[in-house]
This record gives structure tokens, C-alpha cells and sequence, in this order.
């Protein structure tokens, strides 16, 4: 999954970045395997990715982006945010996920997505986010879980786990490479990729906390779903 998506990306962003992505994804461990989709590059101000410097761009979801936490375990993290799940892939996938995001009575560009990332390449760790205004989460997590990440396909194996009171779900697919990690915080889905489930427990923590740092004061603990019993 990380290295489809991050070549989609390399493949929409410009300048100096789209070497450093390339170089990044090299140099980390081997994520999960899947042919890259093919990407042009787009004016859409949607898309992940842009010519102009970083500290002059607004996040285009700052919700998700400021659930982000900049580093994990000492890796700084990219974090880039976008809308629609065609800017993360434009294959089956991505397309599959905004037709779940119509089919619930909304857009494809109402679902905002981030994706982080350690650009030096010392992690394979992937952190990736969903959120969609007026949709509950709920629904939205079914969508992510069923046509972002297949795991209703035979063979796929979805684990229900629970790191220090948030539910997660861990879905694997059978090979060596990454497994992913889902999970809930207040009205967002998010999606770890890493082939280290340590960095992954590490890694939801560091989420789950941003949100109660970033919280308003008296709004409580982030709200997490149980997740449904999968197979």
C-alpha cells in the first residue's frame, strides 16, 4: 500500500520533493507490494502536493493534519493533506472508496484524506487518515475497511486488538510485507502501514494523544467505535 501511494505521490508533486520522496521510499524497508497507478500532474488544488513552498499552503484538511503528530519515535514525519481518495491512488482502490464515499450520500470530494510519512527514510512506517464531514465514523471505517483495504476478501485476515483502551483492527494479507492498523479518533478513520507492529501501537498512541492535546477543553477522550467481529 505505502508504495503504491507514495509513487502516486511522487508522481503529482513538483520539485525538489519528488526526489527526496523517491529516495525516502527506496531507502525503508519493503512495504506492501502492489503496482504503481498512473498519476498526472493536476492543478486540482485538492491534490496532495505543490509548487509552492510548504509554509505558504494551507492544509486542505487542517482537522486531519493537526491529528498528525510531526515526529514518532524520533522519525519526522511528512504530513500532506488532500480530498478525494483518487489523490492517494488512482487505481481500483481509490476509485472504490469513492464510490463507498457516493453511496452514503456524499461526494468524492468530501472525503479528506492525510498521508505522513518519514521523508529520511529511517521508518517504512505510512500513517494515513479519513474523515468526512456529516458522515458517522462508523460508516466511514466500513468503507476504509471494505474498499480502501479489501478486507472482506477471502484470505485476508482481520484481527481485532485493543493497544491501552483504542480499539483497533489489524488486517493482513499473507505475505511479508506491511500489515495495516485501523483505528478511530473523534470523527476520523486512520490507517498505520508498517511491517513493526511496536512502531504501530507506538505510533496510534502518538495520534490518539495529539487529539486529547488538541482537544477543547471538557470534550473528553477521543471516541473510539468498537470495532465489529471480522474474520
Amino acid at each position: 500500500m505505502s508504495e503504491r501511494v507514495g509513487i502516486a505521490l511522487a508522481l503529482v508533486l513538483g520539485g525538489g520533493l519528488v526526489g527526496a520522496l523517491l529516495v525516502g521510499l527506496a531507502g525503508s524497508p519493503a512495504p506492501a507490494a502492489s503496482s504503481a497507478p498512473s498519476a498526472a500532474p493536476t492543478d486540482d488544488s485538492g491534490a496532495i502536493g505543490s509548487d509552492a513552498p510548504a509554509d505558504s499552503v494551507a492544509p486542505v484538511s487542517p482537522i486531519l493534519e493537526a491529528l498528525v503528530p510531526t515526529s514518532i519515535d524520533d522519525s519526522v514525519m511528512t504530513i500532506q493533506s488532500a480530498v478525494d481518495a483518487t489523490s492517494l491512488s488512482s487505481g481500483s482502490d481509490g476509485r472504490a472508496l469513492n464510490a463507498a464515499i457516493t453511496h452514503l450520500g456524499k461526494t468524492a470530494s468530501d472525503l479528506e484524506v492525510v498521508y505522513a510519512y518519514d521523508e529520511a527514510g529511517t521508518t517504512d512506517l505510512v500513517i494515513l487518515g479519513f474523515r468526512v464531514n456529516g458522515l458517522p465514523v462508523a460508516d466511514v471505517r466500513t468503507a476504509i475497511l471494505g474498499a480502501w483495504l479489501a478486507a472482506t476478501t477471502p484470505g485476508v485476515v482481520s484481527t481485532n486488538l485493543d493497544w491501552s483502551g483504542t480499539p483497533v483492527t489489524k488486517v493482513s494479507y499473507g505475505d511479508q510485507a506491511a500489515d495495516e492498523y485501523v483505528f478511530v479518533v473523534n470523527d476520523s478513520v486512520f490507517v498505520l502501514e508498517t511491517v513493526d507492529p511496536t512502531m504501530a501501537q507506538g505510533a496510534a498512541a502518538a495520534i490518539v494523544n495529539q487529539a486529547k492535546s488538541t482537544a477543547s477543553p471538557g470534550a473528553g477522550s477521543p471516541a473510539a467505535p468498537a470495532p465489529s467481529p471480522t474474520s
